[in-house]
């Protein structure tokens, strides 16, 4: 049932030319007398006149040969031999010889071992056996339609995928050009807003003191020009981000290390946001003694503010944060810790959340400005560092962003922590 299925495919997948029979036989009155025999079967047969018309036909199509001991002379047999020759690697094309039926004929030898695909049927023969052999034939071709099938959509399937790779890869080139575009432009923007927003930031700086010194503004003036400073400053840090992923996409941010104690890095940077914080209190928590590590003093302040930025800004009722520096000295690892009790992050949220320009899509926090940047560019400074930053959050609770940094060689450890 299974072989039936399978010939009705392939019979499906080739042209009638492909189904039919080549009939040569030495007199007209033989080839139509086998012709009808095969016919009546439900075959189609072509009869040819000669070996040079059967070649002929042979590049139309065809399932089989059927050719008598008697039409295969010298010069014929390497006529056939030659047009065989010229098949496909998937085709055989199965040949069907009626020979005289003495055995030892050299012609059926010379076909048997120079024609290939060859199937010798002694006569006479009786109508079932003939009708039987070429049938047999037939399902042999059909098994090579079907492998011609397979291999057709073998090459299909291999252009489809140089196609596909062909496209893929234009689209990715095409992508990584509007990348460098968009960096280099994300690079001058920047640079470009710096300068008037230095010089913006200058002369607020004067105004303040020179109110300072003629005998301060009203109360109203004040409010003003301090929500221009807070919004310079927050503009200021957008462009640092910007510069600075300018940099990471360039290749072009290094970092400078240096022995470093990582808890008075922190608590100076605690003492410089502090005063700038109206509704929020940062507890200070590292050891007695130097955490010390090899770092890049600049880069890793930036790290902590931007950390502390971030817990500011997702605690909008206000409240305390903490910052914790520690060493775990199996480990060998500097630990910095910045907790808030603000709004939280939602888990599905979290393994995306150091990846650029990616916000939390929650509309309880849309009125939070940013833009995506700064724990990017947290974690690629502190991977730079040899580190790697985590974080733990609950929606509602508050979040926990720790830092591990690699702690410097023989690096003495006391549990004692100062608090500030």
């Amino acid at each position: 049932m299974v072989e039936r299925v399978n010939n009705l495919i392939a019979i499906s997948m080739c042209s009638l030319p492909e189904q039919r029979i080549l009939l040569l036989a030495p007199t007209g009155k033989d080839a139509r007398l086998t012709q009808s025999f095969l016919v009546e079967a439900g075959l189609v047969c072509t009869v040819c006149s000669n070996i040079s018309a059967m070649c002929i036909e042979l590049e139309a199509g065809a399932g089989s040969l059927v050719v008598t001991e008697e039409a295969l002379t010298g010069a014929g047999m390497r006529q056939l031999q030659a047009a065989l020759a010229h098949q496909l690697t998937w085709s055989d094309m199965p040949i069907v010889v009626l020979t005289s039926g003495s055995g030892n004929s050299t012609v059926s030898a010379y076909a048997l071992e120079h024609l290939g695909n060859v199937m010798l049927l002694d006569r006479p023969v009786h109508i079932a056996t003939l009708v039987s052999t070429v049938r047999t034939a037939l399902r042999a071709r059909m098994r090579q339609y079907q492998i011609r099938e397979h291999l057709r959509v073998r090459e299909q399937d291999a252009l489809e995928r140089e196609r596909l790779y062909a496209a893929e890869q234009h689209a990715r080139a095409q992508a990584e050009a509007a990348l460098r575009t968009r960096d280099e432009f994300l690079s001058i923007a920047a640079h470009e807003l710096k300068t008037p927003l230095t010089t913006l930031m200058g002369n607020i700086d004067l105004i303040q003191r020179r109110t300072r010194r003629d005998g301060g503004l009203s109360e109203r003036d004040t409010r003003s020009i301090g929500v221009a400073t807070q919004q310079a400053r927050r503009l200021k840090h957008m462009i640092d981000s910007l510069l600075d992923l300018s940099r990471l996409e360039l290749g072009q941010l290094n970092i400078d290390p240096q022995p470093l104690d990582l808890g008075q890095l922190a608590r100076r940077v605690v003492d410089e946001v502090q005063p700038g914080l109206l509704q929020h209190s940062i507890i200070c928590r590292t050891p007695d003694t130097a955490v010390m590590i090899d770092g890049d003093e600049i880069r890793l302040e930036q790290v902590i503010q931007n950390l502390l930025q971030n817990a500011v800004r997702y605690s909008p009722n206000g409240g305390k944060i903490e910052l914790l520096v520690a060493a775990d000295e199996r480990a060998a690892l500097a630990l910095l810790h910045v907790r808030d009790h603000g709004i939280g992050i939602a888990t599905n949220a979290l393994a995306q959340l150091f990846e650029r320009f990616y916000r939390v899509p929650d509309t309880a926090i849309e009125h939070i400005h940013g833009v995506g940047i700064g724990l990017y560019v947290v974690r690629e400074i502190v991977t730079l560092h040899g580190g790697a930053v985590e974080v733990a959050s609950e929606a509602g609770v508050g979040s926990t962003f720790t830092v591990h940094l690699p702690l410097r060689a023989s690096y003495p450890v006391d549990h004692n922590e100062r608090v500030v």
